[in-house]
Formats: structure tokens, sequence, C-alpha cells
């Protein structure tokens, strides 16, 4: 009988580390979040930023990662609310970085009329892009007006 209590506790002791082990497991870390991210797995990243904000949701850091997966998930208003928190509480290396993404967000929802050739790159980006016109045939000049 008393090797049964025995084998029932260490079967119960087994099964409370168990759950401990999948419950360490199961909160990720920043590291395990940044992987994710350089690893362009956007949607997992936000995910475990989330989890981590929840226990830290005053960390700049962790609101600045989140903007950025938001901004690679598409996810642009809820990307720039993140940022402007950072440039809100950030200090002031991060306050940059998130300011210069606000500027490019604000780019890419209105690109500028300078150029009849601006356009936006995938990063968000405004370049100039020249028109290709090798193989196009120019009109001669009119007549009176000397080439020189």
């Amino acid at each position: 009988m008393k090797s049964i209590n025995l084998l029932g506790s260490g079967l119960v002791s087994g099964a409370l580390a168990l759950m401990c082990t999948v419950a360490f497991a199961a909160t990720p870390t920043f590291k395990d979040a940044v992987n994710e991210y350089n690893a362009g797995k956007y949607k997992e990243a936000l995910a475990k930023f989330s989890v981590l904000m929840k226990s830290n949701s005053s960390n700049p850091t962790l609101h600045y990662y989140s903007a950025m997966c938001h901004q690679n998930l598409g996810q642009m208003s809820e990307a720039r609310t993140e940022y402007q928190y950072v440039v809100t509480n950030g200090d002031a290396a991060l306050q940059d970085y998130a300011q210069r993404a606000l500027a490019s967000l604000d780019r890419k929802s209105t690109p500028s009329a300078s150029s009849p050739y601006s356009q936006i790159n995938g990063m968000g980006m405004l370049t100039t892009v020249k028109p290709n016109i090798s193989g196009m045939k120019v009109a001669a000049p009119p007549p009176g007006n000397p080439r020189r």
C-alpha cells in the first residue's frame, strides 16, 4: 500500500513538473520575439511582443517592435499608434527611429507631387524613377529652329 502511495505521489509530482514546464515554455522571451521578427515571422513576433507587453506595457522597445510588426503586416493604423507611443515615451534614439518611421508612413500614404516620376518603394520611402525612353522616336525640331 505504501508503494502505491509513493507511486501515486510520484505521478502527481511528475504531472506538476510537466505543467510547470509547459507554463514556463508558453511565456516568450524578448529574444524569442526578436528572433521571430528577424526571421520575417511578423504575426508570430507580434503575438509574442503582445504577451510581453501585458506584463510590461510601458516598455517603449516592446512598442517599437510591435509597431514594426504591424507595419510589416500592413496594419498601418496600429503601427502609427505604437510609433506615437514610442515618440512620447522612448529614449532619444528610439524616439528618432519612431519619428522616422512615422514620416515614412506619412509619405507612403501621401506621395509627393513634386515630381511626376515619384513613387513609393517597398520600404515606404519616396523615390524618383526616371522613365525609360530608349527606343522612343524623338520628333524633329520645328522649321526655322536650327539645332545647336
